[in-house]
């Protein structure tokens, strides 16, 4: 994991602090596994600043994730309102356009990082249930996978992605692993991080590494010591103690290493105070290196010491005694009166010795010319004064430019350079670097004096770029054969071409009940109930260089046995070499078990299928009286309907007959007696004019709910535009008069009665006129695909409908406000079900009283 950014806390015990970047999986085997992993993660997230976000899918979904969540943070529904939590099924992520889309959902992440970041949280955390996905889009998911990676890669995000061990086979689990940094999967009751063979490795090499570092160590001539510091109660430096030393601190102090190992300065060194404590804290706690020279008088000697912290608290010293050369130097002193008075007679002589320096200093530039690492010679002020071939063809010619002009293209010195270390220092540097062009950089810096006394510095370089990058892949490879090797719940193993076992997974050990130690070096036919048939199998993938579903039967210590198919195949070295055999095993017990069940219930089966079909024979004579039953019935309902219309027209017309002749009569009456009647018996009058003008209309609007079915026109192909311009013309007096304003998207062309259309559209557009508020109407009128029919909607503004009547609405002279306030006689809604219906369609309302409603209806289409 990469330690380079701040560690977050992922809330998982088993998992510990988190870099951002961070891409990692489980496998679960039921959801309490998922709870137990993801409500600690977004615990974790909330409490840090985190935006989270939970897809989820089978077996945990969006409401029990909810659930789950809330029983250990109460204020789960605050966090959630305040958006700092979002719960969501899969089908609202990964397929809300109807199919997983990696582009889509990929920019949905970023978005989602975006939108966090700018609402002050510190990143997003994020994890993903992948139940929802099937076979046929796994390869997609696993490329979609790959990318997260590296789309990761510098951005505040952690990402935890949930596996099922129930969908995922040995390759799918391989695969799953291979995109993530870690794989978390239960073992014993307990949660575990997936570690390789190629991790141990690692870790030998590096056992390895710090044993050459040690002999090194051992083998130096100069003195090194290694403390870490002591503090008292308020963290004040006090002392520091010693943790180790190499021989040569014991020759050049004196001390043997098991007196100095563990003992503080302050008694070690028999100075009362520990020595120069003020330099080896600064260094601990700045991790600064330093460098002087001293005289140190509980030993009568002079040291040289340079100080380096390898981790905070802790410091290294190394030191030669330099008690010869302060005396040399003393003498040096004593003689300088004297070189003084002999500096004349001596100059030719250092002409002389300039001439063999300088010819010195060519045959040095002529061997390091030849050297295949870069080299140069750098002034205190930057530039390249000299530069060897391989130099020269890695940047060119220097041109008497500054080196970060020369080799960088940059205007000031690199922010990354440590080469002017040696000039504060006075000491040889040894420094690693990428370089600004991605480049891998091995630095080496000596102090030079020129031959007229000058400071130089000499830099060698070797650009181990390639080695970094094949080092890297080299281990990326093996965590990713080893995860697969152990994430397998099949059992693995590696054979020699002797046919001994040199590597097996966890699966191995619990098929056989051996221990891993006790199987490697065995043979590998001594744990199957045929060990010639397994020995015929290895011997035939040598041949073949492969075997599929070889039937065999592994016996477990206590002799529990399980029946397998063997797939196999030959592994090589990186000459092409056979080095042995891979094996995988399939367990098949169940499956046996299984066939042998289906087998009993394929017979079953079969007689049950006789008795359904003697059964089916009886039941469809039945089913055939009854067919003759229903088309007499149809009959008889055709012509009751013929029977009802023709009703219906009578009726309407012989009781329009009476009623004009009542309302006529009444009227004449008024006429005649106006100005002999009191205003009540005037006022009697005009109820009857007015109850014959609605009956009346509740008599035309019967006749024209019962017409709907029987005179009705085929349904065609019409324009619903069309349809719509009629109504509005029918209504135009009615929309001038209330001000409406009507705005109409783009509607499709479909297949019904246009005239009953109109009507239904007329009937929808007055209503929202007649039951407008005191503002203008505004009226719209869409059409939108739904499920193979058009689905139209005209809404309005007016003064809406209580949730509880939009059902009665639709009803035969329902009403809901006094014929006074709204006029009318309440059919018309019927009149529009009807219509809907009678082209196979539904009719419902969506209402928010005081601000507007929408009606809107379904016309199937037919073609």
């Amino acid at each position: 994991m990469n330690n380079a950014n701040p560690a977050r806390q992922s809330g998982i015990e088993a998992v510990g602090p988190l870099p951002w970047g961070s891409h990692f999986c489980q496998f679960y085997d039921t959801t309490e596994d998922l709870i137990d992993t993801l409500v600690p993660y977004f615990r974790a997230g909330l409490e840090a600043n985190e935006f989270c976000m939970w897809v989820t899918s089978e077996p945990l979904e969006a409401d029990a994730a909810r659930d789950a969540l809330a029983a250990g943070m109460p204020d789960l529904d605050q966090r959630i309102a305040q958006g700092r939590i979002e719960i969501l099924d899969y089908s609202e992520w990964y397929t809300k356009s109807g199919a997983f889309r990696a582009d889509e959902v990929m920019q949905g992440w970023r978005d989602k990082l975006d939108s966090a970041l700018a609402k002050g949280f510190d990143g997003l955390r994020l994890t993903g249930n992948t139940f929802w996905l099937e076979k046929n889009v796994w390869a997609d998911f696993t490329k979609y996978e790959e990318t997260v990676n590296t789309a990761l890669a510098g951005a505040n995000i952690i990402a935890l992605c949930t596996y099922s061990l129930r969908k995922c086979g040995a390759l799918e689990i391989a695969e799953v692993i291979a995109n993530h940094e870690f794989a978390l999967i239960k073992h014993s009751g307990e949660w575990q991080i997936i570690k390789s063979v190629h991790q141990r490795k690692m870790e030998q090499s590096l056992r390895e590494s710090e044993e050459r570092y040690r002999s090194l160590y051992s083998a130096m001539g100069e003195g090194m010591a290694l403390h870490e510091i002591v503090r008292d109660d308020e963290g004040r430096a006090m002392d520091y103690r010693i943790i180790d030393v190499n021989p040569a601190f014991e020759r050049i102090t004196g001390i043997g290493r098991e007196t100095a190992v563990n003992a503080l300065a302050s008694r070690l060194y028999g100075a009362g105070e520990p020595p120069y404590l003020d330099i080896y804290s600064r260094v601990a706690e700045t991790g600064t290196s330093e460098s002087f020279e001293t005289n140190f008088s509980p030993m009568t000697k002079s040291f040289r010491i340079a100080v380096f912290s390898s981790a905070k608290g802790r410091f290294a010293t190394v030191f030669e005694d330099i008690t010869d050369r302060k005396r040399n130097e003393a003498g040096l002193k004593r003689a300088h009166d004297e070189l003084e008075s002999r500096v004349m007679e001596r100059t030719a002589e250092l002409q002389k010795t300039s001439e063999l320096l300088s010819a010195e200093r060519q045959r040095l530039f002529d061997v390091l010319e030849t050297l295949p690492v870069m080299t140069c010679l750098l002034t205190p002020d930057y530039h390249v004064t000299w530069a060897n071939r391989s130099f020269r063809e890695k940047f060119g010619e220097s041109g008497g430019r500054c080196c970060y002009e020369y080799c960088f293209g940059k205007s000031k010195p690199c922010e990354f350079c440590e080469t002017y270390t040696v000039i504060s220092t006075g000491k040889p540097h040894h420094w690693e670097v990428r370089s600004p062009d991605g480049g891998v950089i091995d630095a080496y810096d000596f102090p030079f004096r020129d031959v007229d006394g000058s400071q130089l510095i000499l830099e060698m370089d070797i650009d181990v770029t390639e080695q970094k990058r094949l080092s890297e892949r080299l281990h990326s490879a093996s965590l990713y054969s080893r995860s697969l090797i152990e994430a397998s719940l099949d059992p693995l193993v590696t054979i020699s071409p002797e046919g001994k076992i040199t590597d097996v997974n966890e699966a191995t050990v619990a098929a056989t009940g051996v221990d891993r130690e006790r199987l490697i070096d065995t043979d590998f036919s001594d744990y199957f109930t045929e060990p010639e048939k397994a020995r015929e199998g290895y011997r035939r993938v040598f041949d073949k260089r492969f075997v599929t579903d070889y039937p065999l039967t592994i016996r477990h210590k206590d002799g529990r046995l399980t029946d397998v198919l063997y797939n196999a195949s030959v592994y090589k070295d990186p000459h092409g070499g056979v080095i042995g055999v891979f094996a995988a095993a399939r367990d098949i017990t169940a499956k046996k078990a299984a066939e042998a069940e289906l087998e009993k219930y394929r017979i079953h089966l079969e007689e049950l299928v006789k008795l359904r079909t003697r059964e089916l024979e009886k039941t469809n004579l039945e089913l055939k009286t009854q067919v003759s039953l229903r088309e007499k019935t149809a009959e008889d309902l055709a012509m009751s309907n013929r029977d009802l219309e023709q009703f219906a027209y009578a009726a309407s017309h012989d009781l329009q007959e009476p009623l004009r002749a009542i309302g006529g009569f009444v009227e004449l009456l008024k006429q005649q007696l106006d100005g002999t009647l009191d205003s009540k018996k005037m006022e009697y009058m005009d109820f009857i004019i007015d109850g014959v003008a609605r009956m009346q209309s509740l008599i035309n609007g019967l006749l024209e709910y019962s017409r709907v079915e029987t005179r009705g026109k085929e349904p065609a192909r019409v324009d619903a535009k069309t349809a719509l311009d009629h109504a509005l013309f029918n209504l135009q007096a009615a929309i001038k008069e209330s001000g409406a304003n009507i705005v109409v998207d783009s509607l499709p062309e479909i297949c019904a009665d246009q005239t009953q259309l109109s009507q239904l559209f007329q009937n929808l557009i007055g209503n929202a006129i007649k039951f407008r508020s005191s503002a203008a109407p505004e009226i719209s009128v869409s059409a939108s695909r739904d499920n193979g029919a058009w689905k139209f909607a005209v809404s309005d503004n007016g003064i809406g409908i209580e949730p509880h009547y939009a059902e009665r609405i639709f009803l035969l002279f329902q009403r809901l406000h006094t014929r006074k306030k709204y006029p009318g006689t309440g059919i018309g809604l019927a009149i529009c079900k009807k219509i809907v219906e009678r082209h196979g369609g539904r009719i419902w309302v969506e209402s928010d009283p005081g601000t507007g409603t929408t009606f809107c209806f379904t016309i199937h289409d037919k073609g």
